[in-house]
């Protein structure tokens, strides 16, 4: 095993990279996460919040993920961040949740603003989403 010129081992992607940061739902104020587990952590709950479901992680939407999926949902539920419900998981940090439903909120009155003005319209440079309120819009079917 070299080592590469900058320093780091050739192996060093087989060990995992930990992020700490503090939050309410940590017992000694701080919670420790895989970088793998916090990058499905956001990327889960930006998709509930597009989904209309803020917090809310089903079983399908980890199913459609390409990567593995279920040792970080577990860990995620270790750390006291995600907990299991049903067929998926609901977020429990009170932060994380307060700022999803806040985005999923405004989120809604922006496409509800758009609907009183006349619709959607494709963006020129942007063609999936609205130019007005930034949502993605349907494709036609092929």
């Amino acid at each position: 095993m070299g080592h590469r010129r900058d320093g780091r081992r050739g192996d060093d992607a087989a060990y995992p990279v930990f992020v700490r940061f503090g939050g309410a739902s940590a017992s000694s104020g701080e919670t420790v996460v895989s970088r793998q587990a916090l990058r499905l952590h956001v990327y889960a709950v930006l998709a509930s919040i597009e989904a209309g479901c803020p917090g809310r992680v089903t079983d399908e939407y980890l199913d459609a993920v390409a990567a593995a999926t279920s040792v970080d949902a577990v860990e995620l539920c270790t750390a006291g961040l995600w907990a299991r419900d049903g067929d998926g998981y609901d977020v429990v940090e009170s932060e994380v949740m307060r700022m999803a439903s806040e985005v999923h909120r405004q989120l809604e009155d922006l496409t509800a603003w758009c609907r009183r003005t006349g619709g959607h319209e494709p963006d020129t440079e942007y063609p999936g989403f609205c130019r007005k309120c930034a949502v993605r819009l349907e494709q036609p079917m092929s």
